[in-house]
């Protein structure tokens, strides 16, 4: 499988690159120049955009070559990629060959395209830029590729600059690939290019585009071994989470930061079921932890400043202050996001994701001293097995919380609450192994749960930050402790409905895999 790595870099960085004692090391041939690029064409609803592909025509030497790119895992930090390419006569593209394409292609035939929309498509962008390529060699067959792209995208009257590293494993085992990276990222100080320049180019198209990305409904193979599964399940965890790092990163709408977020919890609760048959090496996890908490806070920060507050304004009670306890807060929810935006576009958050996929592709990971620990290889178990006994694991042990919880005590319904988030995160990684009837009604009557749960968990979080600001600025003092007060009494009231709640979920009867044949 083709494992594709991105990175951006500045002016500053080009003349370190080009002299780096590890492309005197591994370059096997002499460098090459060339222009790359084209016309990229779409429909005015990005359909190619939305089904992870793209066509681009661009001059080949007297003639010219249209390229049709399908990226599974629909990222540009985490690809494998498919590409088609042909000559054409002209500088637009050959519909009748890609309507060919789509027929004949397995990896091409879900998008089911029809001759309608290939009447629609337009150019949407250009892309113009130089190419420098490197050929690795790492010995025993292990082969990389090095691209350098300085250039810009344009769109309309719209300029923007690219200056993007690429590097492409070709063959052989990738211990040696990820070596280069990890090593190449500390000394010249790379970040993720979470936008790749065909992001960029949709972006300046329309500034509508992209925003939130939620999680991807997983179809899981019948006969698929739990080392594939586990492979499918994480990466599309990595998918989710990086969709959302670009906004993120660049100050973007709230909801990036709230489905990276739900993108990280996704992460390590399939890193968790998974870690009796592969453990994550310790220090990524507590990485994990580290971001989630960068993310969590500037999160409930926005929950305050845009839920709590204006909730409590609605209801047209009178609080002395109120109008100053809002600026304060969204003085904090945006110091919050900059620090948010500051770790997720930080090195440190770039070598995470460098060791967390070193970690998922090979048998090791790096430790904190960058030695590659060995791991115990899985076993050869079917994922429809695993996954049932994972799924009613997290079913009893959610209903031994119902049964022993105590409505009154927060640290037991927090209990309950993490239970019940992980049991539906597992039921979700593995729901097309289960006949859809049932599983909506179980995670509907979750849902309905975890609706209480999160409100009173928000009350909570709200709580303790109208403390902090309460000490910070004592002026607020009295607005603070009148709203935490107004909270708690609506807290009692919701949890008077989370027994009858409880109840309706326990009742459900325990979730079955389908047969194979079905």
């Amino acid at each position: 499988m083709q494992i594709e790595l991105k990175f951006s870099l500045s002016d500053e960085q080009l003349p370190i690159l080009r002299r780096h004692r590890l492309l005197t090391q591994h370059t096997v041939s002499k460098s090459r120049a060339q222009r790359c690029g084209g016309v990229y064409f779409d429909t005015p609803d990005f359909l190619l955009k939305a089904h992870a592909a793209a066509l681009h025509v661009a001059r080949a030497g007297r003639s010219w070559r249209q390229t049709l790119t399908v990226n599974a895992c629909g990222t540009a930090s985490i690809p494998p990629q498919r590409e088609w390419t042909d000559q054409i006569r002209r500088a637009a593209p050959d519909f009748s060959a890609i309507a060919e394409l789509f027929e004949q292609e397995p990896e091409l035939r879900r998008c089911r395209f029809d001759d309608s929309v290939f009447t629609r498509m337009a150019p949407i962008f250009t892309i113009d830029c130089r190419r420098t390529l490197w050929c690795l060699g790492f010995g025993q067959g292990r082969d990389a590729e090095l691209m350098l792209d300085i250039g810009e995208v344009h769109s309309g009257a719209l300029r923007r600059p690219i200056c993007t590293l690429t590097l492409v494993h070709r063959s052989g085992l990738a211990d040696a690939f990820f070596d280069f990276a990890l090593a190449l990222q500390r000394d010249l100080d790379l970040r993720v290019a979470y936008l790749a320049p065909t992001d960029i180019g949709y972006a300046m198209h329309d500034p509508m585009w992209g925003g939130a990305v939620t999680a991807q409904h997983l179809v899981l193979p019948a006969d698929a071994q739990v080392g594939d599964g586990m492979r499918i399940i994480v990466r599309a965890c990595l998918s989710h989470v990086l969709g959302n790092a670009a906004g993120v990163s660049q100050g973007g709408e709230l909801e990036c930061i709230h489905q990276m977020r739900v993108g990280l919890r996704r992460l390590r609760s399939a890193l968790a079921i998974f870690e009796p048959l592969k453990a994550c090496p310790a220090h990524l996890r507590s990485e994990l932890v580290w971001l989630s908490t960068e993310l969590g806070r500037a999160r409930d920060w926005d929950v305050l400043a845009t839920s709590t507050i204006p909730s409590v304004a609605a209801d047209g009670i009178e609080i002395a202050d109120l109008a100053a306890l809002q600026r304060r807060v969204q003085q904090e929810a945006a110091r919050a996001h900059r620090r948010a935006a500051r770790a997720v576009d930080s090195a440190r958050g770039t070598r995470l994701w460098l060791c967390l996929q070193q970690w998922l592709y090979l048998s090791g990971a790096p430790d904190a001293d960058g030695a590659v620990s060995q791991v115990e290889q899985i076993p050869a178990t079917l994922l429809i097995e695993f996954a049932e006994q994972n799924v009613a694991h997290f079913h009893r042990k959610m209903l031994a919380r119902s049964a022993s919880m105590e409505t009154a005590v927060p640290e037991s319904r927090h209990r309950l609450r993490i239970a019940a988030k992980k049991l539906r995160y597992a039921t979700e990684f593995f729901l097309s192994y289960y006949r859809k009837k049932s599983t909506d009604r179980f995670l509907n009557k979750l849902a309905d749960l975890q609706d209480i749960f999160g409100a009173s968990n928000d009350t909570v979080v709200a709580d303790r930050l109208l403390r902090e600001l309460a000490q910070k600025h004592p002026d607020l003092a009295v607005a603070c402790a009148y709203i935490r007060s107004y909270l708690a009494a609506l807290d009692d009231k919701r949890l008077l409905r989370l027994g009858k709640r409880i109840r309706r979920f326990s009742a459900l009867k325990k979730l079955k895999v389908r047969d194979a044949a079905t």
